[in-house]
């Protein structure tokens, strides 16, 4: 197959720091184009990442022939009418997360992508991040025996007052931002909550900027904070997770580094054995933007449904960070299956 020729939707901070410059490092793919409806923030993008074409119009980039897939890296209330053009122009689709705002946008999305036979997937790092990837593998294993409990929390720089992010209406909150990559990692090891109680508080009248939840799943119990305040205190991003399992248990710690391009992340995992010594686990030195978007490019390239990843699991994520917001506000606890 020939080399895949992509198209960056958005040369925002995602698109043009995050996801864009991973293209040029794979031998596979060529960035050709990027779009953004600021021209100028579009053509300093694209001279940055050595695209040679600009567009102010998505339908000019959807009808280039050159392109075979999209990164769309645009806020979330434009995923679903860029993510439907794109799969109608035969597009393939890697959308940053989360899928959508609300879930009658992303059945829409799925059903789109399907329908077109174009391969579709919402980029969730954590689950090509190397420390978290490699977690799932330790308990795919069997090694420690079955989750039972799991408590994580999540840190950013962002200061909400001077940051779009704290406009509910374009990002869905803290709760449907940042809170949903703990929640699907939940998902994804212990399947589908039963329900979940959650408290928030906010630390500028902006916005909401923290939230906590319990959520309950068949066979575990998960605890799960998120803040966006931590600028103020000139703190780094930070996430971190415990699991106890039946036999051992495993713990993350993840900090912002940026001294290396490949892993602007400095994580370790420390895998706990009953009757063991507690090992310290060899990570893959690449960060997670880089393997998601590689994954996505071998399955668009492969022809093949991602698996890792699917739409359905997108969905199943927000649905859970809409039942947070809505146990938040309401001071009840939910069941996500009742949220629509």
């Amino acid at each position: 197959m020939r080399t895949l020729g992509i198209g960056l939707v958005g040369a925002g901070t995602m698109g043009a720091y995050f996801h864009g410059p991973k293209y040029s490092r794979m031998r596979s793919t060529k960035l050709r184009a990027v779009y953004d409806v600021n021209e100028k923030a579009a053509k300093a993008t694209a001279q940055r990442l050595n695209a040679k074409k600009v567009y102010s119009r998505i339908e000019d980039l959807l009808r280039d022939p050159e392109i075979d897939a999209v990164d769309i890296c645009v806020p979330t209330p434009w995923h679903g009418e860029l993510t439907m053009e794109s799969a109608e122009a035969g597009k393939h689709v890697l959308c940053e997360k989360p899928i959508a705002l609300d879930l009658k946008t992303a059945d829409q999305m799925i059903g789109a992508t399907r329908k077109a036979n174009v391969r579709f997937m919402v980029a969730h790092v954590l689950r090509f991040d190397p420390a978290y990837a490699a977690t799932k593998e330790v308990i795919d294993s069997g090694e420690i025996g079955e989750p039972l409990l799991a408590l994580a929390a999540r840190h950013s720089q962002l200061n909400p007052r001077i940051s779009w992010y704290a406009d509910e209406e374009s990002t869905g909150g803290v709760a449907i931002d940042m809170h949903i990559h703990d929640l699907d990692y939940f998902n994804w090891i212990f399947g589908g909550p039963l329900e979940v109680a959650s408290k928030r508080s906010r630390s500028v009248e902006e916005g909401w900027d923290h939230i906590s939840s319990l959520l309950t799943y068949r066979h575990g119990t998960c605890f799960a904070e998120g803040s966006w305040w931590w600028r103020e205190a000139n703190l780094p991003f930070s996430s971190r997770l415990s699991l106890l399992c039946q036999r051992g248990g495993v713990e993350v710690d993840v900090r912002a580094s940026f001294a290396d391009p490949d892993c602007p992340m400095e994580e370790d995992v420390w895998v706990y054995r009953t009757g063991k010594n507690a090992r310290l686990l060899k990570l893959a030195r690449k960060d997670g933007y880089s393997k998601e978007i590689e994954y996505f490019v071998n399955c668009v390239k492969n022809d093949e449904e991602p698996s890792i990843c699917k739409p359905e699991d997108a969905r199943l994520a927000l649905q859970l960070a809409l039942a947070t917001r809505q146990s938040a506000e309401t001071q009840t606890t939910v069941n996500p299956d009742q949220v629509s």
